[in-house]
């Protein structure tokens, strides 16, 4: 199945799913809550810096700098349309930077989360909800599917520039939209695949 995983002996690769997970959601709820003014994103963006680093001390600097120009048409939709309608650059600015910091470190998690690792530590926490007729399998697939889908929507995009670079064709969303619809389709289809090979019914 197609994933962002990549192979690492780092300390964030070794961390088990759960702490991670509870790590992950701390520091996003922390970068929602205070990183409002541009000394909070400075500082956000450091920390998150440090954490690639120690993923990927060899290159992990260049995999954020990559992450964050994938997102830089996600941003351009987001900033330029507040900035049209009169709102101030400083807060739709430092809003844009939040939430990129918040998709990378979502993407860092899943660069070093083994997929069935990820699902098992979900499926363990959400357990209990079996007994009021909720299962565990569906809600990891859901949880897992969501921490997943933009890193790997933004995965396929690139790709699929790449693709018509090398062609000589001209980036347009009218050319993205059906390779790219294509790419996640496929991709639901073979993490459903994965799931019905371990048994979980989708």
């Amino acid at each position: 199945m197609n994933s962002l995983y990549r192979q690492g002996t780092s300390l964030l690769h070794r961390l088990k799913v759960g702490p991670k997970l509870l790590i992950l959601a701390a520091i996003i709820a922390l970068l929602a809550v205070f990183a409002t003014n541009p000394v909070a994103i400075l500082a956000a963006l450091a920390v998150t810096t440090a954490l690639f680093k120690i993923a990927f001390p060899a290159d992990g600097v260049t995999t954020l700098a990559k992450q964050f120009w994938a997102l830089k048409w996600l941003i351009l939709i987001i900033v330029i349309p507040q900035l049209i309608f009169g709102a101030a650059w400083l807060p739709v600015t430092t809003n844009a930077l939040r939430l990129t910091i918040a998709i990378s470190l979502a993407t860092l998690f899943t660069l070093t989360t083994k997929h069935e690792a990820m699902l098992a530590a979900i499926e363990r926490a959400v357990r209990p909800l079996k007994r009021i007729g909720i299962k565990p399998e569906t809600v990891s697939l859901i949880i897992a599917m969501t921490i997943n889908a933009i890193p790997m929507i933004l995965k396929f995009a690139a790709q699929t520039r790449e693709a018509q670079a090398a062609r000589g064709a001209k980036p347009s969303i009218a050319l993205m939209t059906v390779p790219l619809l294509v790419a996640s389709l496929k991709y639901a289809d073979e993490f459903a695949e994965a799931l019905t090979a371990r048994g979980v019914e989708v």
